[in-house]
């Protein structure tokens, strides 16, 4: 699978690709069989805020050996604005791997297992805004920002202009696929 919004993906319809990127994996996931189960479409910001809140929530809840959480911060002044919510996941043992567009300060850094640098792609799953953690609870959440270029990363999800579309999904057979980018 090629997590990225290809040309193909782009339509008249859906100029951002991802109905078209969401259909591209639903085919690879079920390879001719039944449909990805427990999934649901996201068009809001504040629900995508939502649910990245109950993901951290079920994670701080049931703190536990192995629990690691794959975060999609888009850039590295996202995560500076989160920092004190993950130093608090890192307290309580939970692995963070963040992800996003430049470099971090080291402090910012130690809230995290790990910081990966990304440059900048605005169709690449790994820019997105995602949490992805496999317990206690398995699930997917990926809010594909939308927004004009110039307005990718930048500002909050209810600042003028923002958009986003997204899906949120427990289907294990998801999480196999996403822990191959």
């Amino acid at each position: 699978m090629e997590w990225t919004i290809i040309k193909a993906d782009r339509t008249s319809k859906d100029p951002s690709g991802v109905d078209g990127f969401i259909q591209r994996m639903d085919q690879e996931l079920r390879a001719g069989g039944s449909p990805i189960e427990g999934f649901r479409i996201l068009e809001s910001g504040l629900e995508m805020l939502w649910i990245t809140r109950e993901i951290e929530n079920e994670v701080l809840q049931n703190p536990g050996d192995n629990k690691k959480l794959y975060v999609g911060f888009q850039n590295s002044t996202k995560l500076n604005i989160e920092s004190r919510r993950y130093a608090m996941l890192k307290k309580t043992g939970i692995d963070v791997v963040g992800f996003g567009e430049g470099e971090t300060s080291k402090e910012n850094a130690g809230n995290l297992e790990q910081w990966v640098a990304l440059p900048r792609n605005t169709s690449a799953f790994e820019n997105q805004w995602y949490l992805i953690t496999t317990g206690p609870v398995p699930i997917v959440f990926v809010g594909w920002e939308t927004s004009d270029q110039e307005k990718f990363g930048e500002g909050g999800i209810s600042s003028e202009g923002k958009q986003f579309r997204g899906f949120v999904s427990n289907e294990c057979e998801l999480l196999k696929l996403q822990s191959n980018i």
